[in-house]
């Protein structure tokens, strides 16, 4: 009966902590989507000494840049193994940058809305310079039929994200 019980407290402690990481890493990404970087960077910090993960390792990155602590770039090569993700995530973290330290009201080429889609997942609808994209994203990757759009509603063009991203 006393294994029975200990079994049954260490599954607990256990599925406590498995939660614990889950609302440490939402809590992480919604600081850094609120650009609150410090708190984003501590979590992450955390997060990646429990567990990494090309996402967490990208929050780092990004909290890196822009808090100038540690060399992100290297966190990347370290982390990341295919150098395809790394050389691509290096852009992003750097784009992030320029988003974070300029005019975030008028940046053309910025999204927080494809930002977070592509971090979380999910669908988006952005303005993106002189057109409007509609895509969606899943596991850090782009998925289904992305919709280019004139600003004034127009389709340009639909494109299957499987062939624009596909591997030569």
């Amino acid at each position: 009966m006393r294994v029975l019980s200990l079994i049954i407290l260490l599954l607990s402690l256990t599925s406590c902590k498995t939660k614990s990481f889950e609302d440490k890493e939402k809590l992480a990404w919604s600081n850094l989507y609120e650009l609150k970087i410090e708190k984003a960077y501590s979590l992450f910090v955390e997060l990646n000494e429990i567990k990494k993960s090309d996402k967490n390792i990208l929050g780092l990155s990004y909290t890196q840049a822009i808090l100038g602590k540690d060399n992100y770039v290297r966190t990347l090569n370290e982390n990341i193994s295919d150098s395809n993700l790394t050389y691509n995530y290096g852009f992003m973290v750097a784009g992030f940058k320029i988003y974070y330290e300029g005019n975030r009201e008028n940046n053309p080429e910025f999204s927080m809305e494809e930002f977070k889609a592509f971090h979380d997942g999910g669908k988006f609808e952005a303005k993106k310079g002189v057109n409007i994209v509609i895509g969606e994203y899943d596991n850090l990757k782009p998925k289904g039929i992305w919709e280019y759009y004139t600003l004034d509603r127009k389709l340009l063009r639909k494109v299957d994200s499987e062939k624009m991203w596909k591997k030569n």
